[in-house]
């Protein structure tokens, strides 16, 4: 034995190290455990895939693990990850054909044929669209689709038949509550941009009642989304309902509290009393978003359409001369902002307000008429209604007129 070994070796070191090994291994096999719940509850399988193999490789040196025990979790942690595999297979191929779909409508019912012949295809398992979580997330993956090709019809004619199956299929419950919240929402919001506003109404009122479900469960998350939809309805149908509805929305506390949602239900309000010819309430509703402390903190996109929406009701009220200095103060504040093409209309109704300032007849003026017909050809009257806080093409087609 060498020098160096001799002077290191003690009798004990050979228990010391047998020691530290079975408190490596207490240590790792507890953790394993402890991780091995906490993925089931957060249904994590492909990290159980991974703890399972780490436990299953320190069988090799202990005893002590059960590894048949192992081995069948495994196996049917195996069978969970190939099923959730097949139904993202569904979901991938459903995306691409629905994308790549251009000419389908509810007339023929394309959307839903689609739908079949994609889990004919990919769908080994029968059992699998029985599934709660498939249903769920088939609904989402079309309802996304189809509101991004503001395919309303056909959004709307397919939430109405996936409700009456959820509800036949028992989907419904605590647990999922959120989801028939969500699915009433869409159908209340689809009813109205298909011009079915009574219909939509009624759905607000089935709304509330179900949020009052589970002691108000998400009673918080939909508040404003009920008062939404009847403020959009109410706008077609009575514009005092929804100056009224919009005033009880701004007094909500839950509202009052996300300062988005303030100001989207001022927004709103603003554009009801503009409607109404009430601009002195108007410009004071906007000026209440303008002055507040998180203004500047929200997106240029939002500010931007606040602040046109001010300059158009300043100029109805004919406040000439702030107008003309709050323009020049915006235009050299978001310059970067309104140079680029998102913001070009915004950019041009500056420009257009500017010289509507001095112009006796707008028809006369040739430079401005070029704008205003620039302006109106970058988005159709009813692209602006979405867009737009106050409808630009529509405001500037009656001073046409």
């Amino acid at each position: 034995m060498s020098i160096n070994t001799t002077l290191n070796y003690s009798p004990n070191f050979d228990k010391k190290k047998r020691k530290f090994k079975q408190i490596k291994f207490i240590i790792f096999h507890y953790t394993g455990m402890k991780s091995e719940k906490k993925a089931i509850e957060k249904n994590y399988p492909d990290l159980l895939k991974l703890i399972y193999n780490e436990m299953i490789k320190l069988s090799y040196r202990n005893r002590d693990i059960d590894v048949e025990s192992l081995l069948k979790k495994r196996k049917k942690n195996r069978a969970e990850t190939n099923r959730i595999q097949e139904i993202d297979d569904v979901l991938a191929a459903l995306n691409y054909r629905l994308k790549k779909s251009q000419n389908y409508n509810s007339k023929n019912d394309e959307t839903l044929l689609i739908l079949e012949q994609t889990i004919k295809e990919f769908v080994q398992d029968e059992e699998l669209m029985q599934n709660v979580k498939m249903k769920i997330k088939v609904y989402q993956s079309i309802s996304s689709i189809l509101l991004q090709k503001h395919d309303f019809l056909t959004l709307e004619k397919y939430l109405e038949k996936t409700f009456v199956d959820f509800r036949e299929s028992n989907v419904f419950d605590k647990k999922n509550h959120n989801i028939k919240l969500q699915m009433i929402t869409y159908q209340m919001n689809c009813l109205c941009k298909n011009n079915k506003y009574k219909a939509s109404l009624e759905k607000a009122k089935q709304l509330k009642l179900e949020m009052e479900k589970f002691d108000r469960l998400h009673y918080d998350k939909y508040i404003f989304y009920y008062y939404n939809g009847l403020a959009i309805n109410y706008n077609k149908l009575d514009k005092e309902k929804a100056i009224e509805t919009l005033l009880k929305a701004k007094s909500e506390k839950v509202i009052l509290n996300s300062d988005y949602n303030y100001f989207f239900v001022c927004s709103n309000l603003a554009l009801q009393y503009f409607d109404t010819k009430k601009f002195k309430p108007a410009i004071k509703t906007l000026s209440r978003i303008i002055l507040h402390q998180s203004f500047l903190k929200f997106e240029d996109s939002l500010q931007i359409k606040i602040i046109s929406a001010e300059f158009i009701i300043r100029y109805e009220i004919g406040d000439f001369d702030y107008l003309e200095k709050r323009i020049k103060q915006t235009r050299k504040q978001y310059k970067e902002v309104l140079s680029t093409n998102n913001f070009k209309r915004e950019d041009l109704l500056f420009e257009i307000i500017q010289k509507l300032i001095y112009t006796q007849s707008i028809k006369a003026d040739k430079d401005l008429m070029k704008k205003i017909t620039t302006l109106l050809s970058k988005a159709t009257v009813e692209q602006a209604e979405d867009e737009d806080i106050i409808n630009y093409n529509r405001w500037l087609n009656n001073k046409l007129r």
